[in-house]
């Protein structure tokens, strides 16, 4: 099965995301900041990387940079709660850095497991064109909505 590191300052949420790859058979790292992935992907073999765009010692561009200069095999997941806020462009830069996928937080673990596939067989499309990645930031932010009511 895949490896997969979990980038997550919230503990909580890096906690229940590594349970539900576990629990699904994943092999898991994780780490609470973007340099304490990096260096840990110095010796665990992601297939898949799961980075938050904000995390407390460097933002996720910081990261997905570097993950892309050092590992280039490594698959991409950017996971923000950000873009939900007016004006903000956090996923869709994301990709600018080098992700091959975004998620909108919060997501459901169904949206979660679909979009961890979907990047890892690299069939997730751009936003720009689109894309699953698009329908799963639509469908959390229908989710969002419909939560506020």
């Amino acid at each position: 099965m895949a490896r997969v590191l979990v980038i997550e300052d919230h503990e909580n949420l890096r906690t229940a995301i590594r349970q539900v790859l576990e629990d699904h058979s994943y092999i898991v790292a994780d780490a609470a900041t973007g340099r304490a992935g990096v260096v840990l992907l110095r010796t665990f073999a992601a297939d898949l990387a799961i980075v938050d765009t904000f995390t407390f010692d460097q933002n996720g561009s910081e990261t997905l940079r570097a993950v892309r200069r050092k590992w280039p095999q490594v698959k991409l997941l950017a996971i923000s709660g950000w873009q939900s806020k007016p004006g903000s462009e956090t996923l869709s830069a994301a990709q600018d850095f080098g992700a091959h996928g975004v998620l909108t937080k919060p997501f459901g673990t169904r949206e979660f497991l679909r979009a961890v596939e979907t990047v890892l067989t690299g069939s997730m499309k751009d936003t720009r064109d689109g894309g699953l990645s698009a329908n799963l930031r639509q469908s959390a932010d229908v989710r969002q909505s419909s939560q506020a009511s």
